[in-house]
């Protein structure tokens, strides 16, 4: 935390001083999702305690503003310790005057925020403080504005507030100033991007990875197992499976949140739209209790389907699609008429019979104390995405190498990729039921793929997701 000395102008035109006080804020599960970094470097606290004591620690040192600028999302309205997205709770903190939020990559104010905590989306505030959270990857500004008055000599204090969102605008509509001063980097970054790394004999996107498995998410999965194999060759006695999901399958990135790579050359642009982050690569010895456990926490991207009646809606976009982890090497199915043992942000965890089903190896039903290798990333097995069962299982080999430079490197080792996409999970029948399923409008540039699902174009929902019919 720091103070901000600055000078603001009253409205009789006076200059004022005034001290802003800022506050930075992580959820306390970034130790643990970056162990390999922080270990023994820095400790982590619970986020609503420690922002409670900088807060109070601001205003006995004077200040007459206190802003948080934190990296966690909307989350649930009541307090529980070591919570990872904790904006509703930090809101409503004494002493505390504006939230800047993030992580989640969702926008505020927003329609489609739970109403459930003291929200008022007109103005932008959660109990009565403002709050802004501006999506991700620049994709809109985030404006508070404070009302101030003078509350006694030299002090101010808020009288009102708000905050808004502003979509970015087109890279066209920029300064020329600016573009002239950034173009050289721009030139030399798209440069580095558009270098051919192999060549894709089919397309490689996810406008259907949560319907069926996808050749996107298998070419992950071979690159991890592939580089996995040659640094374990003579170490392996167990089978070794791989996970990875779609990072870009619309949800809450909206309709145009998907990748779509044509076949033809494949460039590093390419490798960084499958692969986002810079998660590194980690083996784990696991049984097949926790592999179940794994899958469930993934089974919960969709909603509760009651057979026979139709027109429902089989995804629930609350879910990230990173979390949908395929487990190659696997083959199960997914019963949605089962109520998710997980919500979709993973925070709470229901009793239920779960919905994986027929989970086998090799033809042959997966045994709960049976053992595999599984590769996976850092976050993952540091259980990011509230992924329980890989954080619990045994560390056998981990490499700093980042996957996206794995997935090239293996790119550029292949004469022309072709991934051979193994049927390895689908929804267990219920009798044919339709349900609706949205995904992006980019989806019907692939016919043959919504033929073969038997997908019935339906047209472009109020929220920009292309809509299909599907039977079940």
């Amino acid at each position: 935390s720091t103070i901000l000395e600055r000078t603001c102008c009253d409205s009789a035109g006076k200059s004022v001083p005034i001290k802003i006080g800022l506050v930075g804020l992580a959820p306390p599960q970034t130790l643990t999702w970056d162990q390999r970094l922080l270990s023994g470097k820095l400790i982590a606290e619970d986020i609503v305690l420690a922002a409670e004591r900088e807060v109070a620690d601001l205003k006995a040192r004077g200040a007459d503003l206190v802003i948080l600028m934190s990296h966690t999302g909307l989350g649930p309205a009541t307090v529980t310790p070591l919570m990872e997205n904790a904006v509703i709770p930090l809101a409503k903190l004494r002493d505390v005057d504006a939230v800047i939020a993030g992580h989640t990559h969702q926008l505020f104010p927003a329609s489609n925020v739970d109403m459930d905590a003291d929200i008022d989306l007109l103005r932008g505030t959660i109990h009565g403080t403002p709050v802004v959270q501006p999506g991700s990857l620049g994709s809109h500004l985030g404006v508070i504005e404070l009302e101030l008055a003078v509350a006694e000599p030299g002090c101010w204090r808020v009288v009102n507030g708000r905050s808004q969102l502003f979509p970015a605008a087109p890279a066209h509509q920029a300064p020329k100033d600016l573009m002239r001063l950034t173009e050289p980097a721009h030139r030399a970054t798209l440069s580095y991007i558009r270098k051919q790394i192999g060549v894709t004999h089919a397309p490689l996107h996810t406008y259907f990875a949560l319907l069926h498995p996808s050749g996107a998410v298998q070419l992950i999965n071979d690159a991890q197992r592939a580089f996995a194999e040659a640094r374990l060759a003579h170490e392996m006695d167990l089978p070794l499976l791989s996970a990875a999901a779609p990072f870009k399958a619309g949800g809450r990135g909206g309709p145009g949140y998907f990748t779509d790579i044509p076949a033809g050359p494949m460039a590093i642009k390419n490798a960084a739209d499958l692969y986002q982050y810079p998660n590194t690569l980690v083996v784990l010895k696991i049984t097949g209790v926790q592999l179940r456990e794994w899958l469930e926490r993934a089974a919960c991207a969709f909603y509760q389907i009651v057979p026979g009646q139709p027109g429902q809606k089989l995804f629930d976009h609350r879910f990230a699609a990173y979390n949908f982890d395929v487990i190659d090497g696997l083959t199960y199915q997914i019963d949605v008429t089962k109520p998710a043992r997980y919500s979709a942000d993973g925070e709470a965890v229901f009793e239920t019979e779960g919905r994986i089903r027929d989970l086998a190896h090799g033809g042959l039903p997966v045994k709960p104390k049976q053992e595999f290798l599984i590769v996976t990333n850092s976050y993952r097995a540091a259980g990011g995405g509230h992924f329980s069962a890989p954080a619990a299982a045994e560390t056998v080999f981990s490499d700093p190498s980042a996957i996206r430079d794995i997935i090239i490197r293996y790119a550029a080792d292949q004469p022309a990729l072709a991934p051979i996409v193994r049927k390895t999970w689908a929804f267990a029948p219920i009798g044919g039921t339709e349900v609706i399923v949205e995904t992006g409008p980019g989806s019907l540039n692939h016919p043959a793929t919504i033929e073969a699902l038997g997908l019935s174009p339906i047209g472009i929902g109020d929220t920009g997701f292309m809509r299909f019919s599907m039977q079940i």
